[in-house]
């Protein structure tokens, strides 16, 4: 992401974000979410974020939320979020795999979360 054109940064996805800097901004939010789900899970209190998860409202407000921040500012914190979740499960154990961490299909083995994550 970090030698894409800025120009390129703007054009239009697939997705209903509109552009590869919403869909960048938008994963760094869920990037978060995956590792503080793990996390908790690993600490053997799994979160509850998604009981509250509006999925009209809260991926755009997580778009929203990052609007001040430059092109290359968004793209830097995605790659920092990605690094940051790869970190907490490169090194986990095969009991750590399965302990229960929560996901949109509830709480499950963070084996299937991290599955969910990609």
């Amino acid at each position: 992401m970090g030698r894409m054109r800025p120009f390129r940064a703007h054009r239009c996805t697939r997705r209903s974000f509109g552009t590869v800097r919403d869909v960048a901004a938008h994963l760094v939010g869920v990037n978060a979410f995956w590792r503080g789900s793990i996390c908790a899970g690993l600490a053997g209190a799994p979160t509850r974020v998604l009981m509250a998860f509006d999925p009209a409202a809260t991926p755009p407000s997580m778009v929203q939320g990052m609007g001040p921040l430059t092109t290359q500012q968004v793209f830097d914190e995605f790659v920092s979020t990605t690094v940051a979740l790869l970190d907490v499960v490169a090194g986990l154990t095969d009991e750590q795999w399965s302990a229960v961490a929560e996901s949109p299909a509830g709480h499950v083995p963070i084996l299937a979360t991290a599955f969910d994550s990609v």
